[in-house]
């Protein structure tokens, strides 16, 4: 067996028996088996190899290193001719440092590997050959023992850059990602087969037109962001996401246009989501609610915003990173 297939070997073992001994060795082997790769494309693999046994262990114990030793050597690799899914590979690992850590930079070749994974996906390419297959990462994890030849679909590889293109948005405030993402995002819209799959792609083009509109205020953005968000509901009817999702968009045309049927239909898709019992499900409706009262004065309004913005803090994580806002926007209401 040679160094890789021992590698992958050990890392199958460690999934089954969840022995840390077994782990460690994968990294070392992994590790040898870099240099003694063939130069090109098998050194290449290799090296995913490696950071993908590498995250498996920073996410099995934390261990900082892991990460930074696995985004090191993403960040030197020469990406020239990879297959789509080693790419990406490297992307999430920048990605995952970047969100950790707060490194941009990262974050910036995350969104360069990918544009290369799309470009790679779009070019026929015959299949790896290669004994073992390679390793292969999601956002959680090993999802791929290399059994499975399957490189990630075009729209699987676009998904994750208009992700990683959101993200970056929402870091730096630089309109040039979110145009992009909304590209992306049409593009999805217009390839997506699949009940499922084009209600996911309407929902992320909504999303994204509104937070475009959040931050560049161009009218067209909002009224295409709430039939966006209608279409995408039509297709999954049960869905509360996307229910508390174009609830919020019809929130903000209310708040902008001052249009009372927007917020009355906000309202009654607040209450349609209201049964999910999410933190966010409560805050939305309890915000509907309070901007009701601002405008009719209705006691019966305050009295259930209150109560629903109690139970959205209740619901939350005391570490949620949107905890302080839903204390806040109850504290807000208390004092109406």
């Amino acid at each position: 067996m040679d160094l890789a297939g021992l590698g992958f070997a050990l890392l199958h073992r460690f999934r089954a028996r969840h022995d840390p001994r077994d782990l460690d060795e994968a990294v070392d082997v992994l590790r040898s088996a870099v240099p003694a790769a063939a130069p090109g494309f098998e050194r290449l693999a290799c090296r995913s190899d490696l950071c993908v046994a590498l995250f498996a262990r920073y996410q099995t114990r934390d261990t900082r290193g892991d990460l930074d030793e696995a985004a090191g050597i993403a960040r030197t690799v020469s990406p020239a001719d990879a297959p789509a899914g080693v790419l990406l590979n490297f992307a999430h690992l920048l990605d995952e440092r970047a969100r950790t850590a707060g490194v941009l930079d990262d974050l910036d070749l995350a969104v360069d590997l990918v544009r290369r994974s799309v470009a790679a996906t779009e070019t026929p390419r015959p299949p790896v050959e290669r004994p073992h297959g390679y390793l292969r990462l999601l956002a959680d994890g090993i999802f791929d023992d290399g059994a499975v030849r399957r490189e990630p679909t075009l729209a699987e590889v676009l998904h994750l850059l208009g992700a990683y293109l959101r993200r970056r948005f929402a870091w730096t405030n630089v309109l040039a990602d979110v145009d992009e993402a909304i590209e992306v995002a049409r593009r999805l819209v217009a390839m997506t087969g699949g009940e499922a799959g084009h209600t996911r792609a309407l929902a992320t083009l909504s999303f994204t037109l509104k937070s475009r509109w959040l931050e560049a205020r161009r009218e067209p953005d909002l009224d295409e962001a709430v039939a966006t968000g209608r279409r995408a509901l039509a297709g999954n009817p049960e869905d509360p996401g996307l229910a508390v999702a174009l609830s919020d968009t019809l929130k903000h045309r209310f708040d902008h246009h001052r249009a009372g049927h927007d917020l009355d239909e906000a309202i009654e898709l607040g209450r349609r989501a209201d049964g999910d019992r999410a933190p966010e499900a409560f805050g939305n409706l309890s915000a509907l609610l309070r901007a009701r009262f601002d405008r009719d004065r209705d006691p019966a309004d305050l009295d259930e915003a209150i109560g629903l913005g109690r139970r959205a803090v209740e619901a939350g994580r005391d570490d949620a990173f949107d905890q302080p806002a839903r204390q806040y926007a109850l504290a807000r209401a208390l004092l109406a």
